[in-house]
């Protein structure tokens, strides 16, 4: 019977693809036809009026993210939390808003929290997008990174996007990582440690 490395016990992995970028922006429309144009990308979302734009170039569901500014929906960034309270704080121009790293599989990223937790970095937010589990940090100089695993084929990950799930709600469901933790290592199928709606 296969038996899982315990999380603590994980052998310290590096990301092994950079995953996105998402960038804040005063002007959208123009910055969603430069990046359009200048990776040969195609539109994966629009926020319409300005809002907000995705776009990739490959078989991965977002490459690059563009959010308008100042925020135009006030009630969605109050109820993203402690996490974009803080950010928003520091964070009063155009410029990076996140970039985020991808882990090989939810007990290699599980092990990394639990490494950098024992350092005393540790995660500002946690969320269950739907196609990745993410640990939001912040950097000494404030900027928002992104930790995650997938927990879709690609292809169904982009299909989620346009689904009404996803246009519902688009953050995904909060988590506690010690709670994954010990799903993880009790043997809880990763299946269902990674279900979207296991809170």
């Amino acid at each position: 019977m296969y038996q899982r490395v315990p999380v603590d016990q994980m052998p310290v992995e590096s990301p092994i693809k950079l995953a996105h970028i998402v960038l804040r922006s005063v002007n959208v429309p123009a910055m969603r036809e430069w990046y359009l144009t200048a990776l040969n990308g195609k539109e994966i979302v629009n926020g319409g009026e300005g809002n907000a734009c995705g776009l990739t170039y490959d078989d991965e569901h977002h490459r690059v993210l563009i959010i308008g500014m100042p925020p135009q929906d006030v009630e969605r960034q109050q109820a993203l939390g402690d996490l974009f309270a803080q950010i928003n704080e520091r964070r009063k121009a155009p410029g990076l808003e996140h970039v985020a790293f991808t882990f090989n599989g939810i007990g290699v990223l599980l092990g990394n929290y639990r490494r950098l937790k024992k350092q005393g970095i540790e995660p500002v937010f946690c969320v269950n997008h739907g196609p990745v589990l993410s640990m939001y940090y912040l950097d000494p100089d404030g900027n928002n990174v992104e930790m995650q695993t997938d927990t879709m084929p690609m292809d169904m990950a982009t299909e989620f996007m346009f689904s009404d799930v996803f246009l519902n709600n688009s953050i995904g469901v909060p988590y506690d990582p010690e709670e994954l933790c010990e799903m993880y290592d009790s043997g809880v199928p990763l299946k269902e440690i990674a279900s979207y709606g296991f809170i």
